[in-house]
């Protein structure tokens, strides 16, 4: 239903000006569908509109980390710390468990294993 929702509201609204959210959002809902491939070139559409989007970085890595493509992921997650330095994989957590992710623990786990297998850093609260 979300990526129904998110096709239409792209139709009614074509000229976006934050498309890179739209994308991420569609980006998002495929990730936690399992479906990484699409969530990539999702991610990468948002990465068109705005190349130093942390939330489009912060996936790009993970998607890479979970498909095998560790050297592509650790320069995600390069652009990301340039961008973001505080970004660790506790303040992921944190940020994520409590709200966002809370339905889909399993997405969150997938997310960040695909960021640590790339090289985030940990911050010291992590498994």
């Amino acid at each position: 239903i979300a990526l129904e929702d998110l096709a239409r509201a792209r139709r009614l609204n074509p000229l976006d000006q934050m498309a890179r959210s739209h994308w991420i959002a569609i980006a998002i809902a495929h990730f936690l569908g399992g479906r990484y491939e699409e969530a990539s070139t999702a991610a990468d559409r948002s990465l068109n509109e705005l190349p130093d989007f942390p939330p489009a970085l912060r996936l790009k890595a993970a998607i890479c980390g979970l498909l095998g493509r560790i050297e592509e992921g650790r320069e995600y997650v390069r652009r990301l710390l340039a961008v973001n330095p505080q970004a660790t994989l506790s303040a992921l957590r944190t940020y994520y468990e409590p709200a966002l992710l809370r339905h889909n623990p399993r997405g969150l786990e997938n997310y960040l294993e695909g960021l640590r297998v790339c090289g985030l850093p940990g911050g010291g609260t992590e498994p």
